[in-house]
């Protein structure tokens, strides 16, 4: 528990946005996560339901872009119940 605390405690997601997708298909979410702590962050973990998981790691001060996929199942505005970070 305490790792898990570490590794996201002072993470800051500056910006998320859905990129264009085609229905039936996966779509992406954009993420902008900034490190502003001295150390690096291995081993996070980002999922969305109904898509795989992703894996990154953000350098000691650093910033990182990241597209985790979703599933669009339809046409028009897509509602995303959740993303979990680990």
């Amino acid at each position: 528990m305490h790792d898990t605390h570490r590794t996201l405690s002072g993470l800051i997601l500056q910006d998320a946005r859905a990129l264009p997708a085609f229905s039936g298909r996966h779509g992406h979410i954009e993420l902008h996560f900034d490190n502003p702590m001295p150390r690096a962050r291995r081993g996070l973990r980002l999922q969305c339901p109904g898509a795989g998981a992703l894996r990154f790691e953000l350098p000691a001060g650093g910033v990182a872009t990241v597209q985790l996929p979703y599933a669009a199942g339809r046409r028009g505005l897509q509602t995303i119940d959740c993303i979990e970070l680990s």
